[in-house]
């Protein structure tokens, strides 16, 4: 199942390195250690899950199947996040798994209803489709994530350029209040130096 796992992923890879203009200079040769990596994290990641879902159903617990189901999806989207081919492998071992004890698991879960929803939808969906799924739901997450930071960050400007507003009308009353007094100031000193005038001229008889 592993060799599966790494010839698939080797794949995608080089079908992404070989995309482009034929004349384009060779492209690096494909990591396979990274390759083998991720593929023992989506195997072990499989083979965990499905331990789990074996002693769930063995143990007729139907609110614990239905956790390991979300689970599952929750694992995808982490393998989806490093590579959607290592979630569409993940998701069709697990697949299998469910449709291979389908009846097992059809008497564990009994009739709810819920949970027999949730584990036929993810058994009959084409893996693929399970992986475009989660990939717009992320995508859906980051956009509001996207929009709550950007809500944040106007509010963030906003604050400021009230707070510089203020500023500059705060400043600019106090450029007036102090202009003012200069004027005020300069007509009492013209006054009082037009009245001397005017006194030293009546004493001189002007």
């Amino acid at each position: 199942m592993k060799k599966i796992f790494v010839l698939a992923i080797t794949a995608v890879a080089m079908a992404f390195t070989s995309c482009g203009n034929k004349t384009a200079a060779p492209a690096e040769s494909v990591d396979t250690t990274a390759v083998e990596a991720a593929a023992d994290e989506a195997q072990a990641a499989a083979e965990e899950v499905i331990t789990t879902l074996a002693s769930n159903i063995e143990a007729k617990d139907a609110n614990a199947i239905q956790a390991t189901i979300e689970a599952i999806k929750v694992k995808a989207a982490q393998l989806l996040a490093e590579n959607p081919e290592l979630a569409k492998t993940y998701i069709e071992q697990v697949q299998a798994y469910l449709k291979e004890n389908a009846e097992t698991i059809k008497t564990a879960v009994g009739d709810n209803t819920t949970v027999n929803a949730a584990i036929n939808t993810l058994a009959v969906t084409p893996a693929e489709q399970v992986v475009d799924g989660l990939n717009t739901a992320l995508e859906g997450v980051k956009n509001v994530e996207d929009a709550a930071v950007n809500t944040a960050k106007d509010a963030a400007n906003s604050t400021v350029d009230a707070a510089n507003k203020a500023a500059q009308e705060t400043k600019a009353k106090a450029e007036e209040k102090v202009n003012k007094k200069v004027e005020e100031t300069k007509a009492k000193t013209t006054g009082a130096i037009d009245d001397a005038a005017a006194a030293a001229k009546k004493k001189l008889g002007l």
